[in-house]
């Protein structure tokens, strides 16, 4: 095939190869000893046939491929981030904290990681900022500022000829109605996953349905590992004083937080922790970086709905949350009655 000066060429390479077309370009002419021109070649990529090598070379004619010889159209949501922030970075004094922000906005962004840039429509972002609905203002802004970096930096580069961020429409947290839901069990699976202290605090609570602050200050000495019971409560009388049993699963995690010498089961830095701070440091960034809108009181009603799905008998359900009951209200528990929560939890699977 015939192709203008410059242009470059394809030739098959000799040898058993599996990619034997490679794509070249002139990089330089000399002349050599005996006064002939020599050309000099840079080979930019190898292909398994001659026909997707000519592709790839009309393409780099075009200007659709990349510095590194990628084809433009064909490179990742992924890739597009990571090139941006190295670039962002190099040039700008960005602290730890906002690094982190940009990482957040990024995993907020994780179902259009492996999509191509350059395919992507404002159907794909819009859908993923409505994910978001009911979360405060700056954790719905982050990822649509990221997303606005990156088609800056994919416009600078050709990637794309459309900046599609700018039609995305921002979720308004005041008029967002919060659904308080319990968590799927592929929720609970995710959070088992993370093994991070958070995420396991979290699944105390779900495994125990504890209300946000009967939990927080729930004292060492009201916890009793071998017959693997917590005795606490507040708020109602039916609440108060009750003994909730330790599923088996959490029960290494009760462990891990136990410490005869504190006071409390859960404490930072040797203090108590109040519900305001461990909401707002602890549980809220939990959620969003995982993209989820669930509050602190969906996890009691996550254990409701496992303890209802798993059959729990409904008086002993009752028992555990702390619900009303007729005449139970100074109720003394028994052995055998302990024995039978550790029973009806552990229905639980």
């Amino acid at each position: 095939m015939k192709l203008p000066n410059g242009y470059g060429s394809v030739i098959k390479l000799g040898g058993k190869r599996r990619k034997p077309y490679a794509v070249r370009i002139t990089t330089e002419y000399s002349i050599n000893s005996k006064g002939r021109y020599v050309q000099k070649y840079k080979y930019l990529a190898y292909f398994e046939k001659s026909k997707d090598a000519y592709d790839f070379l009309s393409k780099y004619n075009a200007g659709l491929v990349t510095y590194s010889n990628t084809i433009k159209s064909d490179i990742l949501f992924s890739q597009i981030f990571n090139e941006w922030i190295t670039e962002h970075e190099k040039y700008k004094n960005v602290s730890p904290k906002t690094h982190e922000s940009y990482m957040c906005a990024y995993r907020q962004l994780s179902e259009l990681h492996n999509k191509k840039f350059a395919s992507l429509r404002i159907e794909d972002l819009q859908a993923q900022i409505d994910k978001l609905a009911g979360m405060s203002q700056s954790t719905i802004r982050k990822p649509m500022i990221l997303l606005s970096f990156l088609y800056k930096h994919a416009l600078k580069y050709e990637y794309v000829d459309k900046d599609y961020s700018k039609y995305i429409i921002a979720v308004s947290h005041k008029e967002a109605k919060q659904l308080k839901r319990a968590l799927s069990p592929d929720d609970v699976e995710i959070l088992w996953n993370l093994n991070t202290e958070i995420s396991k605090q979290v699944l105390i609570y779900i495994y125990t349905g504890w209300r946000a602050t009967e939990l927080l200050e729930m004292e060492t000495q009201n916890i009793n590992l071998s017959e693997r019971t917590m005795l606490g409560g507040k708020k109602t009388a039916s609440g108060k004083n009750r003994i909730v049993p330790i599923h088996n699963r959490i029960l290494p995690l009760v462990k891990q937080f136990y410490n005869p010498n504190n006071k409390y089961l859960f404490m930072e830095n040797g203090q108590p922790i109040t519900y305001v701070h461990y909401k707002d440091y602890h549980f809220r960034p939990l959620m969003e970086s995982l993209g989820w809108t669930h509050t602190m009181h969906d996890l009691r009603h996550t254990c409701a709905s496992l303890m209802k799905e798993a059959g729990v008998d409904d008086f002993y359900r009752k028992l555990i949350l702390g619900h009303h009951i007729n005449d139970l209200t100074d109720r003394v528990y028994t052995h055998v009655e302990i024995q039978r929560l550790l029973l009806e939890i552990n229905k639980i699977k």
